[in-house]
């Protein structure tokens, strides 16, 4: 049976072509609003619902489900300034697993919540930079790993974004320190490894040891004094 289209001016402007149900915007139709956005898909009782076509001018394309006038569930969406995300949607915000890439190619493919990364993911950065970990309200908060393109890495705990919390870092040397940071540095109690040089465990503030501690060399000899700045103190 041959569906009747119908073409009606709504009062703010607007023009649908489509079905009609008792009167109604139902069915299968496009809906131009005045602003230059145009829908085509489904409709139930006047709203997207169902799978449809949202062209925005300035936002951008989105491409799959709706539930009573909202992106909701499976979606894609082609940004106009050249980024796009894949994955779910919840009232019109990324919200359950998806993937975003970036104009530059970063890309973040994890857990949604609200339109931020929230849960577990994993962000490529365009400088080859790497993050996989825990997020919160779009920030690296709890357990997670970033690596670097020279080869080092740190893993342990964030805190809005930072090292915070007890971590390992590894350099591209092989040496390492393990401990306590805070705010991005090294802070607190650690052991610092140099490979070829021996071993500090002591006490760290702002990168550097700093407090007492004591220095192990290559043939085990132990040497216990105070730091500061990285430096022992004169005796």
């Amino acid at each position: 049976m041959k569906k009747i289209l119908e073409t009606i001016t709504l009062s703010n402007g607007d023009k649908y072509i489509g079905e009609l149900k008792d009167g109604h915007i139902n069915g299968q139709g496009t809906l131009y609003l005045a602003n230059g956005t145009f829908y085509e898909g489904e409709f139930v009782k006047g709203a997207f619902h169902g799978k449809g076509v949202l062209n925005n001018p300035v936002i951008g394309v989105y491409t799959g489900q709706f539930d009573s006038g909202h992106a909701c569930g499976e979606g894609v969406m082609v940004y106009s300034i050249g980024h796009t995300y894949t994955g779910q949607w919840k009232n019109d915000k990324k919200h359950g697993y998806g993937t975003y890439i970036d104009d530059n190619g970063a890309k973040y493919e994890g857990e949604w919540k609200n339109d931020k990364k929230h849960g577990e993911g994993i962000l490529l950065f365009d400088d080859g930079n790497k993050y996989s970990g825990s997020w919160i309200d779009g920030k690296k908060q709890g357990k997670g790993t970033y690596n670097y393109p020279d080869g080092s890495s740190y893993k342990g705990e964030f805190l809005s974004g930072e090292y915070h919390g007890y971590g390992v870092y590894t350099y591209p040397d092989g040496g390492n320190y393990s401990g306590e940071y805070k705010f991005g540095k090294a802070n607190g109690e650690g052991v610092l490894t140099k490979p070829g040089i021996g071993k500090y465990v002591g006490s760290f503030m702002n990168d550097k040891e700093h407090g007492k501690g004591t220095f192990i060399d290559t043939n085990g000899e132990e040497y216990a004094c105070e730091w500061r700045d990285g430096k022992k103190t004169e005796d």
